[in-house]
């Protein structure tokens, strides 16, 4: 691993963990628990077709350090007779509804959503994309608490080649 993804690895195990007990303010949107466990990256990051976990990660990741990936992209853990993922999606921190993207074809994204949070003063952002769908009863400005479901993961885009890697992209 090396010292990047290292690092990124060690900040989001500072920052996730169970709210209540811990009294950390982020926790981990999905169910997949597997970066927690010795050598689970690879059950973990989703990698892009024919690279290994690390293109899953953040940073420039994916293309020799000519593009940067704005986030983790996190493996299902549960499929439907279809093979479609089915986990859920849910709130890493408590906050509000920003902004809903509920059509494919309007975004690279795909169906996403973003919310704002208020973390010891300071106002930041979790975006949650490529969904299969979105709660229909959030809003911008719908308030939610850390573990809320907000969605189903996907692989929702509006680029002409398919995303073939199930996920979660954070």
């Amino acid at each position: 691993m090396n010292r990047l993804t290292r690092l990124a690895a060690l900040l989001c195990l500072a920052l996730v963990g169970e709210t209540s007990s811990q009294g950390r303010p982020f926790q981990l949107p999905t169910r997949n628990r597997a970066l927690f466990e010795s050598g689970g990256e690879e059950r973990y990051f989703a990698p892009t077709p024919g690279k290994t976990w690390q293109s899953g990660t953040f940073g420039c990741v994916r293309s020799d350090g000519h593009q940067l990936h704005e986030g983790i992209d996190i493996l299902w853990t549960q499929r439907d007779r279809k093979g479609e993922p089915t986990d859920p999606i849910t709130a890493a921190a408590d906050g509000t509804v920003a902004y809903v993207n509920r059509k494919s074809g309007l975004s690279n994204y795909g169906i996403y959503l973003i919310v704002r949070h208020r973390i010891e003063g300071l106002e930041v952002f979790t975006l949650y994309a490529h969904l299969a769908s979105v709660r229909e009863d959030l809003r911008p400005g719908s308030p939610v608490k850390a573990g809320d479901g907000l969605g189903v993961m996907g692989r929702s885009t509006n680029t002409k080649t398919r995303i073939t890697t199930d996920r979660a992209h954070l």
